[in-house]
């Protein structure tokens, strides 16, 4: 699973990261709306790496709740069809 992971982000990242330019307030396709989210993904990162010493204990606690928050989700939605 990683290594498909590292494939992925080594043949995709270099596209996501030279993406066009679009006008986020008005993204009409999936493509526009996929590069407005890594932009304010990018963005919010950023913020996060200038806190000190506890910085990654935040990151992480707050990844670990968010992926639980999508799991759920996702087994919800997969158990009502």
């Amino acid at each position: 699973m990683i290594r498909k992971a590292l494939i992925f982000i080594s043949f995709f990242g270099p596209a996501l990261a030279d993406a066009p330019k679009v006008d986020c307030d008005n993204a009409m396709t999936q493509t526009d709306r996929n590069i407005c989210s890594y932009q304010d993904y990018q963005a919010a990162d950023a913020v996060l790496y200038e806190g000190g010493s506890i910085q990654p204990l935040i990151t992480n606690s707050c990844l670990a709740d968010l992926t639980r928050q999508r799991t759920d989700e996702m087994r919800s939605a997969y158990q009502t069809y």
